[in-house]
């Protein structure tokens, strides 16, 4: 096995570009929106190849990631490369030749498309609706959306009842559907997906639906869920996250966490899944924040990843908890941690924005884009667009 230099455990500076408002981290790509309402994208690596960042077509709607889009880009080529009727009668081995070199072009655009096209961004040009997308969130292979009325629409793989509603036997959903919730739900505000379920809220009540085997749901039990069900007991809902297999939700009480807590993700002391949203150690947060010299707990971000769970404070104090094992937590060390500890190498810079991704962490401070960990060594500096 390949050593792995401490540095790699470390926050390190990837990118220098300017004036982000917002980071955001798949299972492995980025996402930075800057001012002017540029979209920058580039994809995670673990080799020394460089990954480019890549700028968006400004001011338009885009999708992308989760696999569910490979059917609907191969079908879009097909019927593109698809000849018009042929109005001339020919010899049928002239016929078959031509069928033979349509074949090859669709072979040659697939490929093309299997090179590259699953990694840039595309435009969802038809939508099943007229409202504004106020935002989208992706899981491993499922999508949502949610407009500015606050409805909710998903696609993708329905499996374990991720999309909220009944697929009839349908393993891929292709296009936008309609997630119905109860009559007395208010407009839904927030959404998350995780790997395999989806997390969304009102201003004062949390849904969630999909796969449940870790209690991921929050609903006291691990059985799966089809459509929306209520989680008791959270209200003022300030933002959701979701990760692998556990989730998190800011309320004005407190940030509350449940699902798997095996590596420690919970943040509330123990290594042990709960079923149910239990706050996080807040005791052990205030003497990590005196330390650092700074006033009371306000948590204003929360992140998940796979194993491993990111927040940050209104005064730009950065937390990570959960699985150290690929040096996600910014420690300079693998170890597990099993309640927020704050990250000294940034306790002097204000950070404005962490990110999870399944095994890796992305935090904006005031400058600089910075990176950590991956699974053997430390990322490569991308160049900007």
């Amino acid at each position: 096995q390949k050593d792995v230099t401490q540095s790699a455990y470390q926050f390190t500076k990837i990118t220098s570009i300017k004036n982000i408002k917002d980071v955001s981290v798949g299972g492995f790509h980025y996402i930075a929106v800057c001012e002017e309402n540029k979209v920058f994208t580039w994809e995670h690596t673990l080799t020394h190849e460089e990954s480019r960042p890549k700028l968006t077509e400004r001011g338009r709607s885009i999708t992308w990631s989760g696999l569910n889009f490979r059917d609907i880009y191969s079908r879009s080529f097909k019927h593109a490369s698809s000849p018009s009727p042929d109005r001339t009668v020919r010899g049928l081995g002239e016929r078959e030749k031509e069928k033979e070199k349509e074949k090859e072009k669709e072979k040659e655009k697939e490929m093309e498309m299997e090179r590259d096209g699953y990694h840039t961004p595309r435009l969802l040009s038809v939508l099943p609706f007229q409202d504004t997308i106020a935002h989208v969130s992706c899981g491993n292979s499922h999508t949502a959306i949610l407009t500015d009325m606050g409805q909710l629409w998903t696609w993708g793989s329905g499996k374990g009842g991720r999309l909220g509603y009944e697929t009839q036997g349908q393993e891929q959903i292709h296009f936008p559907r309609h997630v119905r919730f109860p009559i007395d739900h208010k407009r839904i505000s927030h959404i998350t997906c995780g790997w395999n379920f989806t997390l969304c809220a009102s201003c004062d009540q949390v849904f969630s639906f999909g796969e449940n085997g870790d209690g991921q749901l929050g609903v006291g039990d691990r059985e799966n869920r089809t459509i929306p069900t209520l989680i008791k007991d959270l209200r003022k809902i300030d933002r959701l996250a979701a990760g692998f297999s556990h989730s998190a939700a800011m309320t004005k009480e407190g940030l509350f966490l449940w699902g798997n807590g095996e590596s420690g993700q919970l943040g509330n002391g123990e290594m042990l899944t709960s079923l149910v949203p239990t706050l996080i150690d807040y005791e052990h947060v205030a003497n990590e924040i005196k330390k650092c010299g700074f006033g009371p707990v306000n948590f204003s971000r929360i992140s998940c990843g796979a194993f491993h769970s990111a927040a940050t404070t209104e005064d730009g104090l950065a937390f990570t908890w959960g699985s150290g094992k690929y040096g996600q937590l910014g420690h300079s060390d693998t170890a597990d941690q099993c309640r927020p500890t704050a990250i000294q190498k940034l306790k002097d810079k204000t950070v404005t924005s962490i990110s999870c991704g399944l095994f890796f962490t992305l935090a904006v401070v005031e400058d600089p884009l910075l990176d950590l960990g991956s699974e053997e060594e430390q990322l490569p500096k991308p160049k900007t667009a």
